[in-house]
């Protein structure tokens, strides 16, 4: 029986994401190593019974910008959608939260990119 709450909405996290300072562009795609993987706290509420998590995210950081890989697994569908609409496609949105205290409720600190797989 799953739990009443999820297991990753029992903690605060604030994952550390690695500097690094030379990025290795491949096909105008920016590949990060294994060391820049990221705890994602939704793997808390995976178990046994429904597998490992179905994605791996990959972060880093330089003075140029931020970097992120998110790969997928089990996916048996091709990917697919438009940039122009991507309610109705396969995509990332990622939210960043560039508040430094923990008790300020206002959401226009809050940044939510949008992306659609290459």
């Amino acid at each position: 029986m799953p739990p009443i709450v999820p297991h990753s909405f029992l903690f605060e996290f604030l994952p550390a994401i690695p500097r690094i300072d030379t990025l290795v562009k491949k096909s105008g795609v920016v590949e990060l190593p294994e060391s820049s993987s990221v705890f994602v706290p939704s793997q808390l509420n995976s178990n046994h019974e429904t597998g490992p998590a179905p994605f791996q995210l990959r972060m880093a950081w330089n003075p140029d910008g931020l970097a992120v890989n998110v790969f997928v697994s089990g996916k048996k569908l091709a990917v697919e959608g438009r940039s122009a609409d991507l309610k109705n496609s396969d995509y990332v949105s990622i939210c960043i939260d560039t508040r430094h205290t923990a008790d300020v409720h206002r959401n226009w600190l809050l940044h939510r990119v949008g992306s659609r797989s290459c």
